[in-house]
Parts: structure tokens; sequence; C-alpha cells
């Protein structure tokens, strides 16, 4: 276990994260979705103004949120999301990062 880091940084996820959140998802469930992230990225990525997190601690990505807008289809105004996955590197867990 890491010692605790700094306040994580806290920013809007970008295709340049996908392979730490991959490395983060691989981490927790033990195998590899690369396919599997790079097309919900790319879906979130195109439902603006909802945006998708990570954060960021010691220099890398160490968490991550993924939000999705509401379906158009329903009555829920578009700019309200849902949680669609949080993830946090196991090695900081229980230290703030979701929370941040």
């Amino acid at each position: 276990m890491m010692g605790k880091p700094k306040t994580p940084i806290v920013r809007k996820m970008n295709q340049k994260d996908l392979d730490a959140v991959v490395a983060i998802d691989t981490k927790v469930l033990g195998k590899s979705r690369w396919d599997y992230w790079l097309t919900k990225m790319a879906l979130a990525e195109q439902r603006l103004p909802i945006a998708s997190l990570v954060a960021e601690a010691d220099g890398k990505v160490v968490g991550f949120i993924l939000e999705m807008p509401a379906d158009m289809n329903t009555s829920v105004p578009e700019n309200i999301g849902w949680i669609d996955t949080i993830g946090v590197d196991p090695e900081y867990q229980k230290q703030g990062i979701a929370r941040a």
C-alpha cells in the first residue's frame, strides 16, 4: 500500500486517459476490457455537457467516474446524468479518491 497521496487533482476525462482507465479496471477485475472502455469513453465524450472525470495523484490517474446522460427518450432533463462506473486503483482505495 502506498502512502496517502496529496489531494487528488480532478479533471475532465479524455481519450488520452484510456490506458489508465483500462489499467485500473484490469487491476480490479483481473482481465483487460480495452475495447469495452474505448467504446464507453467515446460515447461519453460525444454526449456533452455531461462530463466524466479522472482523479490524478502522485503524477498518475488513480481513479475515474464515468457519467452517462439521461436517455433522450425519458422525461429527465438533458442536463442530468447517471453515474455509470466509478473506479479507483486498489493501491489508492480508502484514501478519499472517489470522494474527491
